[in-house]
């Protein structure tokens, strides 16, 4: 009872909406307008500091006529540039104020004041050699303890701009990846569990390093100890990133049940990532255990509100041989629009012998909102009377299908409580045989 009680709070409501990204947004970089935060950040993710130095042009004839010759910050919100900067942390410095008051919003540099990006130059400034010029435009790669590992002064345009950081975050990603894949084999078990965080910092800004996924991969390998090996997985979910996580997606095969039951378990409360869709798939069709088909069912459903794949996987389920799964597989696909098991759904409302698949075929026909099915629905619950067991569920499907108001939220209310018991199996399946032969003749 304990591990089905941690299945069922992991099942997400299962009638919320997710919210769309809103695609008017304007592309821009995301600048970070404080220097010790971005350092911050970048040692939190392991990737380079982008750093883009551009003096006041209406303040400066001689880097105003560099800057026309070179571009214009315009070039910041090319689609290319703004790509290749997410896998940066990314400051803006500039000396001088582009609004009436430094502490109001930059109307040239997104998601900062000039008193931001005013305090950035100060700081940058003091970092550089004695002697140094902050010419403008000029970019700096940096490192998360602020060294120059890249600097260039020319900008002919966004295109070379785009080039500039992909070939840094190239030269970053080698030298980086090399390190990390020595230190993951090192003797010392300190320096292992830190190159360990290390790259999946590296994989959440890029999942496309293969060959630091590959030394990292055989790095839980050699973890034997479970309590090592959540302890890495612990830190694998906290990313919830799709580099990360990948990594786990192999153990969903494992010869082991446990080990497969704790990598469902971390997919069960991590973000829904399309690319997993196949591997749950495929999973579904191998997988015996009624414990890690139960997870199954919360991990497609979270997926299925997303991406229309996981849902008709979700559906297979709906017709899977264990009664639980069929339960809780139904409460999770039967939703509007989903017309591929209403004929399914209403052909165990008339004549199924398990009475909590049965109640559950009829609670979702109620929630896909079947209209064509309540007169069949109205036929059934005349001859049940009201001592049968499924008089309830029929009132509300027959009460939700004819718009009564407030009937909606009774009937997710008792979807519910079928999902808490559905994997007991010490619940009676009281008259089923009578209930299947009494009905048969109901069926249109």
């Amino acid at each position: 009872m304990r591990i089905l009680t941690k299945i069922l709070l992991l099942l997400p409501c299962f009638f919320c909406l997710t919210t769309p990204l809103n695609a008017d947004d304007k592309a821009c970089i995301a600048w970070v307008g404080d220097f010790d935060e971005a350092l911050k950040r970048a040692a939190a993710r392991n990737v380079p500091i982008f750093l883009a130095v551009i003096q006041d042009s209406k303040n400066n004839e001689k880097n105003q006529t560099r800057e026309t010759q070179t571009g214009s910050v315009d070039c910041y919100h090319e689609s290319n540039v703004v790509q290749a900067s997410r896998k940066f942390v990314c400051m803006v410095a500039c000396p001088t104020p582009h609004s009436d008051h430094s502490k109001n919003p930059c109307p040239r540099f997104e998601g900062m004041s000039c008193e931001n990006h005013i305090l950035i130059f100060s700081r940058i400034r003091d970092r550089l050699p004695e002697g140094a010029e902050l010419d403008s435009p000029q970019h700096l790669i940096l490192s998360s303890e602020c060294e120059i590992l890249e600097r260039s002064r020319a900008l002919a345009s966004a295109e070379s701009l785009a080039k500039i950081l992909k070939s840094s975050w190239k030269a970053y990603q080698t030298e980086k990846t090399t390190a990390l894949v020595k230190d993951l084999r090192s003797r010392s078990p300190g320096k292992r569990t830190m190159a360990f965080h290390d790259a999946l910092a590296l994989l959440t800004a890029d999942m496309n390093n293969k060959v630091l996924s590959s030394a990292v991969s055989k790095y839980l390998k050699r973890l034997k100890k479970r309590v090592d090996r959540l302890t890495a997985w612990q830190s694998i979910k906290r990313t919830d990133s799709e580099g990360a996580l990948s990594l786990l997606l192999p153990y969903l095969a494992d010869r082991s049940p446990r080990v497969r039951e704790d990598a469902l378990e971390i997919f069960a409360q991590t973000r829904p990532v399309e690319s997993f869709v196949s591997s749950f798939a495929k999973r579904v069709r191998k997988e015996k255990t009624e414990l890690h088909l139960q997870y199954l069912v919360t991990i497609l459903n979270r997926y299925s509100s997303r991406y229309p794949d996981a849902l008709d996987h979700l559906n297979k389920l709906v017709v899977h041989r264990n009664n639980s799964i069929r339960v809780l597989a139904t409460c999770a696909a039967a939703r509007p629009g989903n017309q591929a098991i209403t004929r399914e759904l209403l052909k165990r409302a008339v004549g199924e012998g398990h009475s909590q698949v049965r109640i559950a075929a009829i609670l979702g026909l109620g929630l896909m909102e079947a209209k064509e099915t309540l007169p069949v629905l109205q036929t059934i619950r005349k001859k049940k009377g009201r001592r049968s067991s499924l008089s309830h569920a029929l009132d509300l499907a027959i009460a939700k299908l004819a718009g009564e108001v407030n009937a909606g939220e009774e009937l997710k209310r008792e979807v519910e409580r079928l999902q808490r018991v559905s994997g007991s199996k010490s619940l009676p399946d009281s008259n089923r045989r009578n209930d299947q032969r009494r009905d048969r003749n109901v069926w249109p």
